[in-house]
């Protein structure tokens, strides 16, 4: 039960990037690139755009490959909840410091919600794989 809730994790990550390229790309990349800034300004938003969407599918990559490959499991899944963490802690910072709410900037939910399954899955893994090893010491 615990790899299919890391790679539903996978999955739910592969729907955070098409939310950032599609909804965040028409909400907040266009906008920016039709803004009077430089084109140097625009030029290092676009880079640090695609480098997001690129982390973001990069970790849907890696969890689906932890679901399904056991001795990577735990180092995959927890790298890619700490990078989540990271994203989900800088959503909440900057909602709150920016409009002192964290509705403003939603996207930390999507992010929380793949950490919670992942780390979900990674518990019922473990707990799993104690019942198995005494089922063999039994035997």
């Amino acid at each position: 039960m615990g790899k299919y809730l890391i790679g539903l994790a996978g999955v739910l990550s592969v729907g955070i990037v098409f939310a950032h390229v599609i909804g965040g790309g028409l909400d907040v990349h266009s906008p920016i690139l039709s803004s009077d800034l430089s084109d140097l300004l625009k030029g290092y938003v676009s880079v640090l755009w695609h480098g997001v969407t690129s982390a973001i599918i990069l970790g849907s990559v890696l969890l689906l490959i932890a679901a399904w490959h056991q001795p990577v499991r735990v180092t995959l899944t927890l790298i890619v909840v700490a990078q989540y963490a990271a994203f989900a802690g800088v959503f909440i910072y900057y909602g709150i410091m920016r409009f002192q709410s964290v509705v403003e900037m939603p996207p930390w939910i999507g992010f929380s919600v793949i950490i919670c399954t992942a780390m979900v899955g990674l518990w019922l893994d473990n707990r799993e794989m104690k019942r198995a090893m005494k089922k063999v010491r039994v035997v």
